[in-house]
């Protein structure tokens, strides 16, 4: 006597994202430049920017000590300590 055990296996097609890591679409653009005042808070939402779920963000600054920054889910915060120019990427 033979036990039957049936499985059903869907291929993919050739342009399949299956597996890998790739960037969500870009639905709204940042801003090209945000001007701030030395020790001025500034917070904003990421979640707009990218669609889809479960997404993490994270962003890097040029120069740290003009302009850090801290990301909290989709929440960027940048606290200027001091003048100069920084260029982030999201």
């Amino acid at each position: 006597m033979h036990s039957t055990n049936t499985r059903t296996v869907t291929t993919l097609g050739s342009n399949s994202n299956l597996g890998q890591n790739v960037a969500p679409p870009v639905t709204d653009n940042p801003p090209n430049s945000i001007a701030l005042e030395t020790g001025e808070d500034f917070s904003g939402n990421m979640g707009f920017l990218f669609e889809g779920d479960n997404l993490s963000y994270s962003v890097d600054t040029s120069d740290p000590s003009v302009a850090p920054v801290s990301v909290s889910g989709k929440t960027l915060s940048i606290v200027p300590p001091k003048s100069g120019s920084a260029t982030l990427t999201i």
